[in-house]
């Protein structure tokens, strides 16, 4: 009798562990596929903002520190490795917009302005997609946080050495 009820234990632990670890799975898969989203985003933003380029040369004589800027923010986008180093570009790359959208609303060039404001809707819509999927990117790593280290699944956390992530 009493080896029957170990055999019973076992097999609970081992199918809580089971089942643990797919919890784990799914909701690493669903991080996975909201961090793709928003690269996939970042992608076609910073693809855009490679087209202000043309823009910034015509007014760098106005102001070179946004030339700059630009080139900067364009290279550490580049050299992003994680999510966090993308998210910090995107932020800086949106400050730099502002800035060109000011010097091209002070400095009005007609032969830019059809081309610039192409690329001005573009990267609205983008920005507003980026800002939709990094909520729910957010949202995500929320859900995962709170159910892989709360009781009773941190000790599955804890047997796969599964990590927190971080927010964007």
């Amino acid at each position: 009798m009493p080896l029957s009820i170990a055999v019973f234990l076992i097999c609970v632990i081992a199918a809580f562990i089971a089942l643990g670890y797919g919890y784990v799975l799914y909701w690493k898969s669903r991080i996975a596929a909201c961090k793709r989203d928003i690269k996939a985003l970042f992608d076609n933003k910073f693809a855009l903002c490679g087209g202000l380029s043309g823009v910034v040369a015509d007014i760098h004589s106005k102001d070179s520190a946004v030339t700059l800027a630009l080139s900067r923010n364009l290279t550490r986008y580049i050299k992003a490795r994680d999510m966090a180093e993308f998210a910090a570009a995107d932020r800086r790359m949106s400050v730099v917009i502002k800035k060109i959208d000011a010097l091209v609303a002070k400095y009005p060039l007609r032969y830019i302005s059809t081309n610039y404001e192409t690329l001005s809707r573009s990267l609205t819509a983008v920005e507003e997609k980026i800002e939709f999927s990094r909520q729910f990117y957010n949202d995500a790593v929320e859900g995962y946080n709170e159910k892989l280290f709360n009781f009773p699944m941190n000790i599955v956390s804890a047997i796969f050495s599964v990590k927190r992530e971080a927010y964007i």
